[in-house]
């Protein structure tokens, strides 16, 4: 199957085999967003059609014949990355659980420090001291990122923060076009009351001069606060 997201919408695609035993298409073609639950995981809803159409070879083409609706698609993508999708066509239920199919590793060398400047946009909450709580952007001037096999360190740093706060883990896996890893990290010059901090991310996409990625990261001024977010970081010296 191959699944497209736009925005809030996404293009599901099946090809399967028919009660006939022939090839058969299945298309979602309008899958909406309709709810999100407290874990993260988001649930999409709409209609499967099958449609019937001009052979491949037939010039010119003309727009399809015949066009049903056959059933109903319900995709619940997971906070973890994996999926589930679930639908009836003609009585017939299917339950499948999905995970991005990985052809090849990033061409992009990671296994040397690259440091980059990021913009980092969070929201932070459940600190025991609510001056900790709030949402904000945040420029990091120079956060180096290594990665080399499973072993993953990103450092961050501004610069008007005297803490150096360095994340390091050895879990970091690809899963189609992006990564995720969970990290620890430590920030020097940091409270001493603050406890270790523990960053996930995931839909970590990595360029020939950027990178992305969503994160949640628990811990520092409190064992209970939370902070999730995006970042973007551009190599230092390019430009866009």
């Amino acid at each position: 199957m191959k699944v497209t997201q736009q925005e809030q919408i996404i293009f599901i695609a099946l090809p399967v085999y028919g009660a006939n035993n022939a090839p058969t298409w299945f298309a979602g073609t309008r899958t909406e967003f309709t709810s999100v639950n407290t874990a993260g995981d988001r649930t999409y809803t709409g209609r499967l059609y099958s449609t019937s159409g001009t052979p491949f070879a037939v010039t010119p083409f003309v727009t399809p014949v015949g066009v049903t609706d056959v059933g109903s698609p319900t995709f619940v993508g997971k906070a973890d990355g994996m999926a589930t999708l679930s639908y009836t066509v003609t009585g017939a239920t299917v339950n499948k659980n999905i995970a991005r199919q990985t052809f090849a590793q990033p061409n992009t060398p990671q296994n040397v420090a690259i440091t980059y400047s990021i913009q980092d946009a969070g929201t932070t909450a459940n600190c025991a001291r609510a001056a900790d709580n709030g949402s904000g952007i945040v420029a990091w001037i120079t956060s180096p990122l290594t990665i080399n096999g499973g072993a993953m360190t990103l450092v961050f740093k501004t610069a008007t923060d005297p803490f150096t706060c360095t994340y390091t883990g050895n879990n970091y896996t690809q899963e189609g076009r992006y990564g995720k890893a969970t990290l620890i990290g430590r920030c020097v010059g940091q409270p001493a009351s603050w406890v270790d901090q523990t960053l996930t991310v995931r839909e970590f996409e990595i360029g020939q001069n950027f990178f992305t990625a969503q994160y949640s990261d628990r811990g520092g001024p409190s064992a209970t606060c939370l902070q999730t977010g995006v970042f973007t970081g551009i190599k230092v010296g390019q430009l866009f």
